[in-house]
């Protein structure tokens, strides 16, 4: 499983993508085009989580993330910055 955290701007999307340890495995900026936003998660393989920022532009990611096929299983969830755990396993924020 990998994990990428989305950066939805007007004209491009900055991610990172995860491992369940933890590591980085990739960094980013792509446009906003669907076919740039399917790229980010298509290298990952069977399973992808993808937390998208709420912002104006989520559905339109979200729509083209929808879009995958070919077995990828995936979820989403949008995530208020504001709101977000700098270290997930603990209760600061």
């Amino acid at each position: 499983m990998e994990y990428y955290g989305l950066d939805i701007h007007k004209l491009s999307i900055t991610y990172t993508c995860m491992n369940e340890q933890g590591k980085i495995l990739r960094r980013g900026r792509v446009d906003t085009t669907p076919e740039a936003i399917r790229g980010i998660v298509a290298p990952s393989g069977d399973e992808a989580w993808v937390a998208l920022e709420a912002t104006r532009g989520w559905s339109y990611v979200y729509d083209a993330l929808e879009g995958l096929s070919a077995g990828l299983e995936w979820d989403t969830s949008a995530s208020a910055p504001w709101r977000a755990r700098l270290k997930p396993q603990s209760s600061e924020w």
